[in-house]
């Protein structure tokens, strides 16, 4: 499991505030990878460096597999928030045109994809009010960010052919419900598994609590797509 963690893309954040749901998953029986990337405000981090990050860093599996027994048939990914768009993205980069500035040759196929309260359509996000969407693709004015939301923005890359579960709190931002949904209608419409789950009375950060009821959701789908059995756990 690629666990891609979210805030706003922001270098402010880091890694170790899903820490604790990296570990949880790890306590179902599989390895976890949690990713640190260039954030905005990093140096590189500039489109398409922050991309080209999450490619690479997901694609490093297969280096890790040298020395752990990873599958490398049965990688899945998980992103929160900022991080759910970065995930989503990775499993459908695959369907980049060789002539993208994010395009990277023989991408790892993975098996599914965990996305909590993320941002699924980037051009939805900006018209909400998220103008820093702007900066992450590097649009400069919003006429730019058709153009580059077409290889950003994971909406645009569907379908996947892997399947997908999204899970976002009754009491996180309208816009990002309305988003799940628009973005569920599309991937389905065009063949995706996709499984949206609704949690009442959640909001943003419980659904990255190994605590709350939207951990039972995560674990159940990280079983089904890796293919483990409650025995499997160490």
């Amino acid at each position: 499991m690629v666990v891609i963690h979210g805030g706003g893309w922001e270098s402010s954040y880091t890694s170790d505030y899903v820490a604790r749901l990296a570990e949880a998953v790890t306590a179902l029986g599989a390895a976890t990878w949690n990713l640190e990337f260039r954030r905005l405000n990093n140096p590189g981090s500039e489109f398409p460096g922050m991309f080209l990050d999450i490619s690479r860093g997901v694609d490093f599996a297969r280096e890790l597999a040298r020395e752990y027994p990873i599958d490398l048939d049965r990688v899945l990914l998980l992103g929160h928030s900022s991080g759910g768009h970065l995930a989503t993205w990775a499993a459908g980069r695959k369907n980049l045109s060789p002539d993208s500035s994010l395009y990277v040759k023989d991408p790892l196929l993975v098996r599914g994809v965990i996305e909590l309260a993320g941002v699924l359509d980037l051009e939805h996000a900006h018209s909400a009010g998220r103008t820093d969407v702007l900066q992450v693709v590097r649009a400069g004015e919003p006429a730019g960010l058709p153009a580059r939301a077409r290889d950003a923005s994971a909406i645009r890359l569907l379908p996947f052919g892997v399947p997908q579960t999204l899970i976002i709190g009754t009491k996180d931002n309208p816009w990002r419900i309305e988003s799940h949904r628009r973005y569920l209608d599309v991937g389905a419409a065009l063949g995706d598994d996709i499984d949206l789950i609704e949690l009442e009375g959640a909001n943003h950060f419980d659904v990255v609590d190994p605590s709350s009821p939207a951990w039972e959701k995560i674990a159940s789908a990280v079983r089904e797509y890796a293919g483990l059995r409650p025995c499997d756990v160490s």
